[in-house]
């Protein structure tokens, strides 16, 4: 019996196929747990914020083009099968921001 199973259409051209490495996710949780107040329902993690932690929490010779190409930072699906509502916002041609996370508590 076979245990992997072919990849689906949707699949396909996904980087991570929603499955991220544990230090991606306790990097995320650290941040989450860092930004939580109890006076707000949003919290907002930057995208720098996310690669500086990645890098601190990744395995010995990770680089931060390692996070791009493996698509560490599409955590938005993950997090959202854990009844959280995650926005990914970054800045279109004209605008200067900080791309970042926005997490509410569905």
């Amino acid at each position: 019996m076979n245990t992997i199973i072919p990849i689906t259409p949707e699949e396909v051209g996904k980087k991570t196929n929603g499955l991220l490495p544990d230090f991606v996710i306790t990097a995320v949780n650290k941040l989450i747990i860092k930004e939580y107040s109890s006076y707000t329902k949003d919290l907002i993690i930057t995208q720098e914020q996310l690669i500086t932690v990645i890098l601190l929490s990744a395995p010995k010779g990770t680089i931060k083009d390692d996070i791009f190409r493996n698509g560490w930072l599409d955590i938005e699906e993950t997090y959202r099968n854990y009844k959280w509502k995650v926005i990914y916002d970054k800045p279109v041609w004209n605008e200067a921001y900080d791309p970042y996370y926005r997490f509410t508590g569905k």
